[in-house]
């Protein structure tokens, strides 16, 4: 069985044990997920009863009695099992992720040796980019250090067990062998002074490096592609696959729609690191084609240290994907290198060539006259799984119009989000929510369309805002939560891709989910689904309530739930335990996922933190989470009330409100 089905497997009998409540359940699977030993009991326990004997003594030791005694300390005495290991780490599972993806995908890849659509470009061209790119590097000097050669990339024969020692993977930079062929002109190595040092990291060095290498390059070649460095912005896509390193882009607007190609790097120690990378140019390929339907080709590239691999996905005739690669080529920084000519021939060839189609612009009939249309996203009505195939629920552009150099224009495939906006802005106790200008209607694509014109144009959350201004961001959005609640809006679908900020005050919106409702009813809970097989749920399960994710109805303590895990991601870099996982398709699982993650004694997630933001996030996590009292367990609290959530905001606002 192999590490992703056993992760399951083990997961789905601990919920399944008899004699234990629920709530229990979650905790103690927690406990084992995130204890520090990182358990692996399945190996040692391979039955129920060995299992549920195992759980029994650890129930025992949230005994009041024995609250000194730490989970941690118990493992440790359990020889036979302490040294085992049940892989739950975010960073890991991202990693065995992308790999896995990679693997599967390069198993059906077709090696092809040239994508003659590629721009030709001429030998004097390539002499005039390599020249501009190395004067970008004055420190550059010949170094002879070489990373793990281009043949470490796994193949059928190392898969088979057949490779001979001397093509196991090398780790780092070393000397260059008097076998292995040196590159022509400069490698990366040689220009990066930091290649030459111990602690050579590929975001803080590799990374900019690259960044500098192909803006020089796009500069001689005057291309149309506008380069943004998008490894530390994965907030300005809203996808879960969000965080290419590189993009390359058909507009400034930063958005999948606007996407002609990507690029990933990786240092190149191995395997893992090919494969990964390969997985992710798949990922982000993805999501590309999927949030441009009618384009039929995306081409990526993944550069290491020292090679490169361009990765070819076009739609076959049946709509299925086609892989094609070429490469691993050699890479340096020379007209004589393979792998620099056929980057630079990529980077070269126009939009329409590598794929991208400009998006058509609709013409709304409203009174106001709107300029500067870029498409931002579309967004899909999800069908129940098996029943019909997801369509284009809204189209999203970014526009201006008078008195407004930024403006939203959504077009909707029915009129209820439009009816929801326009009943709110005639409800004066409603504030912080998204506002609705003018109202219309289009012809786009063939289809009719409610066409919403609304303001202002928020800023995504991230975790580089002071933890004051989150806190009143947090406090805004909590009270146009509960504001909408008193007059019959349930939001439904509260998520870090709907909410924002803008001039340091939260903004809601997205209420394409929203529904009106009885505000006496608006916190009528119902019950649980009894077998936790739930074929959908309203809202985003990534950021979805436990309590909605089990089946239970939309709550104000849901949705300020909902509220404090999109707060959690944003803190978090957008990197939350069990990402990956959160898939509507499989909501069991997702249920899983959460209670593990989040019924924690010590979360995970609160690692990845910044120290500053990390009192803000556990008193809030404590309010839907708290510890019981004399036990190492954490229970799940579903009445969060307003004022409990208004609290912790107005203390971490405190300096703030003292600085105005």
């Amino acid at each position: 069985m192999g590490e992703e089905q056993l992760d399951e497997a083990f997961m789905r009998r601990l919920w399944s044990l008899a004699n234990f409540a629920e709530d229990q359940i979650g905790a103690i699977s927690a406990l084992l997920i995130n204890s520090p030993q990182n358990l692996r009991v399945a190996k040692i326990m391979p039955n129920d009863a060995q299992l549920g004997g195992f759980l029994r003594q650890l129930l025992k030791m949230q005994e009041p009695q024995k609250e000194a005694v730490r989970v941690e300390e118990f493992l440790q005495l359990k020889g036979s099992v302490a040294d085992l290991q049940l892989k739950y780490d975010a960073s890991t599972r991202s990693s065995r992720t992308d790999a896995s993806v990679g693997k599967f995908w390069r198993a059906k890849a077709v090696k092809i040796k040239d994508l003659p659509f590629l721009a030709a470009v001429a030998d004097s061209e390539l002499d005039q980019v390599a020249n501009a790119v190395l004067e970008r590097f004055p420190e550059k000097k010949k170094t002879g250090l070489e990373y793990a050669p281009v043949k470490s990339l796994q193949t059928g024969e190392e898969e088979a067990g057949l490779s001979s020692p001397s093509n196991k993977k090398r780790k780092g930079p070393s000397p260059s062998s008097p076998t292995q062929p040196k590159l022509p002109g400069y490698t990366l190595a040689d220009c990066i002074p930091a290649a030459r040092l111990p602690k050579f990291k590929e975001d803080a060095h590799m990374q900019p490096a690259v960044i500098k290498m192909v803006e020089a390059a796009l500069g001689v070649l005057r291309s149309k592609l506008i380069l943004r460095d998008t490894h530390d912005s994965s907030n300005q896509f809203i996808h879960p696959v969000g965080r290419p390193d590189l993009s390359l882009l058909a507009a400034a607007l930063i958005a999948w729609t606007q996407l002609v190609s990507v690029g990933e790097f990786k240092l190149g120690e191995g395997t893992d690191d090919i494969d990964s990378m390969f997985g992710q140019l798949i990922n982000r390929t993805a999501a590309i084609l999927d949030s441009q339907p009618d384009r039929q080709r995306v081409v990526s590239f993944g550069l290491t240290m020292n090679s490169i691999e361009v990765v070819h996905v076009h739609r076959g005739q049946d709509r299925t994907w086609v892989v094609q690669t070429i490469g691993p080529l050699p890479f340096s920084i020379s007209r004589e290198s393979a792998g620099f000519k056929i980057l630079i021939r990529l980077l070269a060839t126009e939009l329409t060539d590598l794929g991208f189609l400009q998006p058509e612009i609709p013409e709304v009939h409203l009174s106001r006259e709107l300029c500067n249309l870029e498409l931002l996203r579309r967004g899909q009505l999800q069908a129940p799984q098996g029943t019909a195939p997801n369509r284009v629920g809204s189209v999203v552009f970014q526009a201006s119009t008078a008195g407004h150099n930024n403006c939203i224009l959504k077009l909707c495939h029915s009129g209820k989000e439009g009816d929801v906006l326009n009943y709110l802005g005639q409800c004066e106790e409603v504030s912080n929510v998204v506002e609705l200008l003018e109202r219309g209607k289009c012809t786009y694509n063939g289809r009719d369309w409610d066409a919403l014109l609304l303001i202002p144009v928020a800023v995504r959350l991230t975790q580089e805002l002071p933890v004051q201004v989150l806190a009143q961001v947090t406090l805004d959005l909590a009270h146009a939560i509960d504001a909408c609640l008193k007059v019959g809006v349930a939001h439904r679908d509260i998520s870090l891709d709907n909410i924002g900020i803008m001039d340091g005050r939260g903004v809601l919106y997205d209420f394409s989910a929203a529904k009106f409702i009885d505000p006496k009813d608006r916190d009528t809970m119902e019950a649980a689904s009894p077998s936790g097989k739930l074929e959908a749920i309203t809202g985003t399960s990534r950021y979805a309530a436990l309590s909605v994710l089990e089946g239970r109805s939309h709550t104000t303590s849901s949705m300020l739930e909902s509220l404090y895990l999109s707060i959690l991601s944003a803190c978090c870099d957008e990197k939350l335990t069990g990402r990956h996982d959160m898939k509507i398709e499989d909501l069991q699982k997702c249920q899983i996922v959460r209670r593990g993650s989040m019924l924690a004694l010590r979360p995970p997630d609160f690692s990845k933190v910044p120290s500053s933001h990390l009192g803000f996030v556990r008193e809030m996590h404590e309010l839907f989470y708290p510890l019981q009292s004399g036990s190492a367990a954490r229970m799940y609290n579903v009445a969060v009330a307003l004022d409990k959530f208004e609290e912790v905001c107005k203390m971490w606002m405190q300096p703030l409100t003292a600085a105005n």
